[in-house]
């Protein structure tokens, strides 16, 4: 799986994992499995982009064909997919749209409600000794015999 970005050089993650900059070949270590893939692009004056990238199995990769194309037919058949993506430049926000943000994030904060006090939070008890049961110790069998 090869992605590539435009502009080039967008730091690229699959699945929470940092790979490099675009375009970037994903390790094969990270390729799995046929399904679904999020994948992360992030670029110095672009918005973030995430997508859930859809990754099918090949025709060749199918339950029943895939042990045809495996193990009967002389060739040998590779699954190459390129992502091509494009970002777009990030929005410039107004002082005063800002501000409006801001304040209505603090009105969410204070709806939440008063933060718990020291004094009111009960210590956790301390663990308990576990006493294991007496046990006595193997009775001996005898003198080691050397074997010959």
């Amino acid at each position: 799986m090869t992605i590539v970005s435009d502009p080039p050089g967008a730091s690229v993650s699959v699945n929470g994992q940092l790979i490099g900059a675009a375009p970037v070949d994903v390790p094969a270590n990270l390729f799995e499995y046929y399904g679904d893939y999020d994948i992360l692009l992030i670029a110095d004056g672009y918005e973030p982009l995430l997508v859930r990238q859809g990754v099918p199995p090949p025709w060749f990769g199918y339950p029943i064909v895939d042990f045809f194309t495996e193990n009967l037919t002389p060739y040998h058949y590779k699954d190459r997919r390129v992502f091509n993506y494009q970002l777009s430049a990030a929005r410039v926000v107004s002082p005063d749209e800002l501000r409006r943000n801001a304040d209505a994030a603090r009105a969410q904060g204070q709806t939440i409600g008063t933060p718990i006090q020291p004094s009111q939070v009960t210590p956790a008890e301390p663990p308990r000794p576990v006493s294991l049961p007496d046990v006595a110790p193997p009775a001996r069998l005898g003198e080691p015999v050397p074997v010959r």
